[in-house]
């Protein structure tokens, strides 16, 4: 993008300082109080919150999932020039694919390979935003993943909608448009519809780094004062070229072309003695990678093209039961490798996964403000691909009130 900026000469400056400093010291003898200022103890504490996440506007495409992620101070995003183009997701402390994202209670599975964990062809104003699941709450939730889960809700749907353009160097266009309708319905029930369509082209700040993307996704849901049931589906096409992309060599321009789907659905309830969801996604991803884009494929299918699709069944919860608190999760995943050019020579190319966790605990609020909990229990994990494992869980945590 093109910005300006506004430079003033240092005299300028010090003569706008000295004229600054000139009025707050008149303003502050004429402002003198008649009687002594409050002691310290009279003052209130005031506590700020503020989002963790900031600039969810990118300056070079529409936003995407991984722009809320640039600047958690949780995540590490490996960007492959435009992180909206393609990125690698780390949780700190973790390593590369070590990081599992869930919408609901479904996992979203990348088949295959970890570089398109974060393609998740979704409007992120549909969802909210996202929790980084570390110690047990990724245990219970985890699938695939073995440091951190990312794990996004569902934003309520408000009529409205907003419509974004830019433009800037390069050639860059892009385009974000969202309409939502929400309405009540009989029983106390509310209904809501949104639809989302963005689109984003540019030549790139370097040769051979220009992007051509496109996305569309739709939100339903339905709300009651105990339950809330979403539906989401999404298509993207993205093109991005990037000298030395994957391969670090700058002398190499690389090119990456996926196409996507993705079917989720999910059910949410609560209730007095605690809450339990229930979800289910199918994802298909296609992929072209060409580490030479002066080759040529006359027609034929070259090298490094792939095709992956992938279902889930989660469950995930807790109930009060017994003076516990009873936590639980569950999966059911498969996913296979529909064709490849190059992975032709194993048989490690479709596989499935079951997974259950079970860990009850209890939380004492301590004398001194603090709270204490305490959860110990089970997960199994189940697969065609390797041997079985029953691991233990347990976590100790103190919890200080802040302020």
């Amino acid at each position: 993008m093109i910005t300006q900026a506004i430079e003033l000469p240092v005299t300028a400056v010090s003569s706008i300082c000295l004229f600054v400093l000139s009025q707050a010291v008149a303003m502050t003898a004429v402002a003198q109080p008649s009687e002594p200022l409050l002691d310290d103890a009279a003052l209130e504490p005031i506590r700020v919150e503020a989002e963790r996440i900031a600039n969810l506007q990118p300056a070079a495409s529409y936003p995407a999932i991984a722009t809320a992620l640039r600047y958690d101070p949780q995540v590490d995003l490996q960007s492959r020039g435009l992180a909206e183009g393609q990125a690698d997701v780390t949780v700190r402390g973790g390593l590369f694919e070590n990081t599992g994202f869930t919408l609901g209670a479904a996992a979203i599975l990348d088949p295959q390979t970890g570089h398109y964990a974060v393609e998740i062809p979704v409007d992120p104003a549909m969802l909210s935003a996202p929790r980084v699941l570390t110690g047990m709450d990724h245990a219970l939730r985890a699938f695939n993943a073995s440091v951190a889960t990312i794990d996004y809700g569902f934003a309520q749907i408000a009529t409205g909608g907003s419509v974004i353009v830019g433009l800037g160097s390069d050639d860059l266009r892009y385009a974000s448009a969202r309409v939502g309708q929400a309405a009540d319905w009989a029983n106390g029930g509310r209904f809501g519809l949104t639809a989302s369509a963005s689109g984003s082209a540019g030549d790139g700040s370097l040769p051979n780094g220009d992007h051509d993307f496109k996305r569309f996704s739709a939100h339903a849901q339905y709300a009651t004062a105990h339950s809330e049931t979403n539906a989401i589906i999404g298509y993207q096409d993205k093109f991005f070229g990037w000298p030395g992309a994957y391969t670090g060599f700058a002398s190499l321009p690389e090119t990456d072309h996926i196409k996507q789907g993705l079917l989720l659905l999910d059910h949410r309830r609560d209730h007095g003695q605690g809450w339990w969801q229930l979800g289910a996604s199918y994802r298909w991803l296609k992929d072209d990678y060409d580490f030479d884009r002066r080759t040529t494929e006359s027609g034929t299918p070259g090298s490094f093209d792939h095709k992956t699709r992938s279902v889930t069944l989660g469950l995930a919860g807790e109930q009060r039961a017994g003076g516990l608190d009873w936590h639980f999760a569950a999966q059911l995943a498969a996913d296979e490798l529909v064709y490849s050019t190059d992975l032709t020579n194993g048989h490690f190319n479709s596989r499935s996964y079951l997974s259950f966790s079970l860990a009850p605990g209890h939380a004492w609020q301590l004398d001194n403000g603090n709270t204490l909990a305490l959860r110990a229990g089970l997960r199994a994990d189940l697969s065609n691909r390797d041997e079985d494992a029953l691991m233990p869980l347990f976590s100790a945590s103190l919890e200080m009130p802040s302020g």
